[in-house]
């Protein structure tokens, strides 16, 4: 499992600025729970990806970035090592894009920011070989990073939203 920062969480230690990021739970974590009750926690299960997707959508528009990891600490989140990224514009199954359409009609939600990973499937011989795992939908969710790198046009979109 993963735990996950509950918001931004930028400090500023040792002459510089630091934030946390996702990190995997280890058996050293669990061994020394000390401290534990002092506050919440955000704890996810694991999703193996081949790639990341941020899904960006903005009114009837869907814009899908997949975010392919460049080193051992974006693998893990991939904003911890930001550089070391490649980013592409993918196209998401229907099946995908249609329960990401559904989310956003039943929250009352022009915007959303989608965070999905791109498993291994079980069976690599599956008819439906992209297995997709849906982690969250930031109402909220930073998007400019995809237009520098991947060339969507996000921005656009919002203006005629």
């Amino acid at each position: 499992m993963v735990q996950k920062p509950l918001s931004t969480n930028l400090i500023y230690e040792d002459g510089q600025y630091k934030m946390g990021y996702t990190h995997l739970v280890t058996d050293a974590d669990v061994d020394d729970l000390r401290g534990v009750q002092t506050t919440a926690h955000h704890l996810q299960a694991w999703a193996p990806k081949r790639t990341e997707c941020r899904a960006v959508v903005v009114g009837k528009d869907i814009f899908c970035v997949g975010i392919q990891a460049g080193s051992e600490r974006s693998y893990v989140d991939y904003r911890a090592d930001f550089e070391s990224n490649t980013y592409e514009q993918i196209e998401l199954p229907e099946r995908v894009l249609r329960g990401m359409r559904t989310f956003m009609t039943e929250l009352g939600l022009v915007y959303g920011a989608f965070d999905l990973v791109l498993g291994i499937p079980a069976n690599e011989g599956a008819a439906d070989e992209q297995m997709v795992s849906f982690l969250e939908c930031n109402p909220g969710g930073q998007y400019q990073f995809l237009e520098a790198t991947a060339g969507v046009g996000i921005t656009d979109s919002l203006v005629d939203c």
